[in-house]
């Protein structure tokens, strides 16, 4: 059986061009894909914003007026495809991250910034591909999955 692969289409706002590195991103997400162990194509969008836009985001569509770190819209059918084909694999969504936000949690963290925008990635999709951690055991196996990604990639995560 054919490994399930996974297509990224990227959105950088143009004040952090030159700040995200996507090929360690897209790494980073093929990944998670694999380790969730998704059988069928699939195919999102990352978006690479600033705290303005996604704190406006997070309460338009959460309710919470705050600067947050990532969020993940679940496809419901009734959003744009970013462009892929309607034949193609199916689309899960838009992980939405702002780069302010990983920055400031980078250095808080004594890591490189690349290193919070894989685990920000990461997150976004498991959250895509159905994980959760509102209950205390969805978020140890939720966890647990984003720390073997992570290991997967050389980055020493530390909870």
């Amino acid at each position: 059986m054919a490994t399930a692969s996974l297509k990224v289409a990227f959105r950088v706002d143009r004040r952090f061009w030159g700040k995200v590195e996507r090929s360690g991103l897209r790494k980073a997400m093929v990944a998670t894909f694999r380790s969730a162990g998704v059988t069928d194509d699939g195919a999102l969008t990352l978006v690479i914003t600033g705290n303005e836009e996604i704190q406006s985001m997070n309460r338009d569509y959460r309710g919470v007026d705050a600067i947050t770190d990532v969020l993940a819209f679940g496809n419901s059918g009734t959003t744009d495809s970013d462009g892929f084909p309607e034949d193609g694999p199916r689309y899960l969504g838009d992980i939405v991250i702002a780069f302010p936000r990983a920055a400031e949690q980078a250095a808080a963290e004594n890591h490189p910034v690349e290193e919070e925008l894989w685990l920000l990635a990461v997150h976004g999709l498991l959250h895509l591909l159905g994980h959760d951690h509102d209950e205390p055991d969805e978020q140890q196996r939720m966890w647990l999955l984003q720390d073997a990604v992570l290991a997967k990639l050389g980055v020493p995560w530390r909870p």
